[in-house]
């Protein structure tokens, strides 16, 4: 059902209905009426809900169990609030700024490895 697919895509990526609201152009009342099932997105916001969860049209409405959208890399992640910052900021960088986030990262991860030993 598309409200139920709604609310799991926005939580999922660590979106509140204000945030939509504010992204979509609409009150929060509506954007929540949507989730409620007492209102349906026209299909050009429904297109931008999919694609700012980072899910296919046909899975919020139900029609298939794959989120994915077609034609994505098989490396495909659904964006969070914070992992779409990330990445905007990131392609802000210079390459050496670049360097130094992905020095930092792997510093990160191995610490996290060296931790659960």
């Amino acid at each position: 059902m598309l409200s139920e697919r709604l609310k799991i895509a926005r939580k999922n990526a660590g979106y509140t209905q204000d945030d939509i609201a504010e992204h979509l152009n609409v009150i929060r009342q509506t954007y929540s009426a949507y989730e409620t099932g007492r209102s349906k997105p026209d299909s050009e916001t429904l297109n931008k809900l999919a694609k700012m969860y980072g899910v296919s049209v046909d899975w919020l409405l139900d029609n298939t169990d794959n989120p994915r959208p077609p034609n994505e890399k098989d490396d495909w992640v659904p964006y969070s609030k914070i992992g779409k910052s990330f990445y905007e900021g990131y392609d802000t960088l210079s390459a050496d700024e670049k360097k130094e986030v992905e020095n930092y990262m792997n510093f990160l991860i191995q610490k996290k490895k060296n931790q659960n030993k």
